[in-house]
């Protein structure tokens, strides 16, 4: 007799302990639920701001970019660096002048065609670069701990590594850093003035 009631308390503890997580864990559920017909508009996955998959944005984006990249190629004279944009030094170098106008204020991007073992470097000042997909470019730098500044991700493009596409690349002044191209052709943005050798 004397063990069945020594249980008993315990096992109404136990009971009484599970009623109250159980009564605890409804009441919790029932007030963090939220319709999404009920959100205020503006809330990720209310039907005024449904998810959109990142793979959906960038084909998308992918697509605009190329269309403009594909009219701004179809308007070059003969797809030629040397007849339309800059004056050539000798036959194995180019210097291409950034696009300015009476004020010396940049227009925008310059389109550039660059072939295999072509290398580009900054003339005067900083450069900006937007490589287009299919160029397969690495970094050229005389020094370790200094190279081509990727904006896009925040970090310091060394020697040897590899430049990526559609990301924003700064040669910040003209000293023996820049790019090399490796695949057949490749097409990039240019803002500043930049030297094509090879």
């Amino acid at each position: 007799m004397y063990s069945k009631n020594k249980r008993k308390p315990k096992i109404i503890l136990a009971a009484c302990i599970c009623a109250f997580i159980l009564t605890f864990g409804i009441l919790l559920n029932n007030s963090t639920s939220i319709d999404a017909q009920s959100a205020p508009i503006g809330t990720a996955g209310s039907p005024a701001d449904p998810l959109v998959t990142a793979s959906y944005v960038s084909r998308y984006v992918r697509e605009a970019v190329d269309a403009a990249v594909s009219e701004a190629l179809a308007n070059l004279p003969n797809h030629n660096n040397q007849s339309h944009f800059g004056q050539s030094t000798n036959q194995h170098q180019t210097i291409i002048q950034c696009d300015c106008d009476h004020n010396h204020e940049t227009k925008g991007f310059e389109i550039i065609r660059l072939t295999q073992s072509q290398r580009i470097h900054s003339v005067s000042g900083t450069v900006e670069i937007i490589l287009r997909p299919g160029a397969i470019v690495t970094v050229l730098s005389e020094y370790w701990d200094l190279g081509v500044a990727d904006i896009t991700t925040g970090q310091e493009l060394l020697r040897g590594d590899l430049a990526p596409i559609n990301h924003l690349l700064i040669i910040p002044r003209a000293d023996a850093r820049g790019l090399i191209i490796h695949s057949e052709v490749a097409y990039a943005l240019v803002r500043g003035d930049v030297l094509i050798s090879g």
